[in-house]
């Protein structure tokens, strides 16, 4: 008998984008490839297929037209793929998940006990066990409305999960950093408001409660730390002061504890102006390096501040000095290099408390101009 001939697969054209390259071989990453497919499979299938969950993923386009997961391929289209857009409105198209959970709730899988208490001890709702199975995540999920964290990609391809996240980081600290910037929870901690053990809601001495905490529970930041936090109030910022576990008095160290780019971290460096004997700060990216020749041309001869004029003339200790706050006129400068990102972490006072801002609002903040104040070793 003559074989029958199988029939050629079909292709289709693939671009994933940001983050979703992630979960790519590394040849397919930030660039389009072709994927072959037989029959006529749904988009979801086609985008679980290739490794990447469909609940990473927010906005499908077809041949450039937002389509949803049913959406059937049948060969030679182009399909562009894209993350889930927790800060963007993208309403007039289609988007593939429900609106983002903005109560935010957690389940967590059985590998990620530490980051669980963790949460709880920041004050959100977090569900873990170390016995509960796949099913009992996703009925959980689905019964309570909450984001699922794991670290199998292979839980998220469930077709009845809807909102997931599969979490990069291996170490326990790292891993908050990245849920807290991921979902953007900066403005959300509500620290020991819950039982780490237990996930129970922690009430001030009431007879009612199953769990007590003290009137003053140890939330307290240092002193020069909430003299930043009440002036952020007063200035109607909403981005609260943050205490690493360890310190951030480098960049790497502060990054580390983030678990964000060193270029993101708004490290403050203190001069002092030769012929007046004036404070100078510069604000620079924590990628870069000084060049104080570029700052004295621009305000005059400057030498690096010692630890006691730096105190002394701003009001903070070297690797905590903020950019607000200072008790007399400090002449700032900001890298223009920091301009070029979204968000900022600037010190908030002490070497471990610091503070999310935007370029824009640093810029109003300290009434400072950008200026280019790195050291450039490019040979011309």
């Amino acid at each position: 008998m003559r074989a029958v001939d199988r029939l050629p697969q079909s292709r289709a054209e693939f671009r994933f984008y940001e983050e979703l390259n992630a979960f790519l071989a590394p040849a397919l990453r930030k660039r389009a490839f072709v994927y072959a497919f037989d029959g006529t499979p749904s988009v979801k299938d086609a985008i679980e297929a290739i490794g990447v969950p469909h609940t990473e993923v927010d906005l499908v386009l077809v041949d450039g037209e937002s389509v949803d997961f049913t959406r059937r391929l049948a060969g030679d289209e182009r399909v562009a793929v894209y993350p889930v857009f927790e800060r963007l409105d993208i309403s007039p198209v289609t988007r593939l998940r429900a609106r983002p959970l903005r109560r935010i709730r957690f389940v967590l899988d059985a590998r990620l006990g530490e980051l669980a208490r963790s949460l709880r001890m920041l004050g959100f709702d977090t569900c873990y066990r170390s016995d509960y199975d796949d099913d009992a995540i996703v009925a959980l999920a689905r019964a309570e409305s909450r984001i699922i964290l794991t670290r199998d990609s292979g839980l998220l391809n469930h077709e009845a999960v809807t909102h997931g996240y599969r979490v990069r980081a291996t170490a326990p600290r790292r891993q908050l950093a990245e849920i807290v910037r991921v979902f953007d929870l900066g403005s959300s901690v509500r620290p020991f408001t819950r039982c780490p053990g237990c996930n129970g809601e922690l009430q001030r001495e009431s007879g009612h409660a199953n769990h007590e905490v003290p009137m003053d529970p140890p939330t307290k930041l240092p002193d020069t730390a909430q003299r930043v936090a009440d002036l952020l109030v007063a200035m109607g910022h909403d981005r609260p002061v943050i205490m690493l576990p360890e310190s951030g008095k480098t960049s790497a160290e502060a990054a580390a504890g983030l678990g964000c780019n060193v270029a993101e971290i708004a490290k403050s460096i203190v001069f002092r102006r030769l012929s007046d004997d004036a404070p100078v700060m510069v604000i620079a990216s924590g990628a870069n390096r000084v060049d104080e020749r570029k700052i004295g041309a621009l305000v005059g001869e400057v030498r690096k501040a010692d630890a006691k004029f730096a105190k002394e003339r701003t009001g903070f200790a070297i690797g905590g000095v903020a950019p607000i706050g200072h008790p007399g006129k400090t002449h700032i400068l900001v890298d223009e290099d920091l301009l070029q990102l979204t968000t900022l972490w600037a010190a908030a006072g002490h070497p471990h408390a610091v503070f999310s801002l935007t370029p824009k609002q640093l810029l109003e903040m300290t009434g400072a101009n950008a200026a280019d104040v790195a050291l450039r070793t490019d040979v011309v």
